[in-house]
């Protein structure tokens, strides 16, 4: 369960950090 859990973790936490790289610029 936790491999099927940890790539939508990943994704969830890429879009995350792109929001916040768009609004620091």
């Amino acid at each position: 369960m936790v491999q099927t859990v940890m790539p939508f973790i990943i994704s969830v936490c890429r879009q995350l950090l792109l929001k916040c790289h768009f609004i620091s610029i």
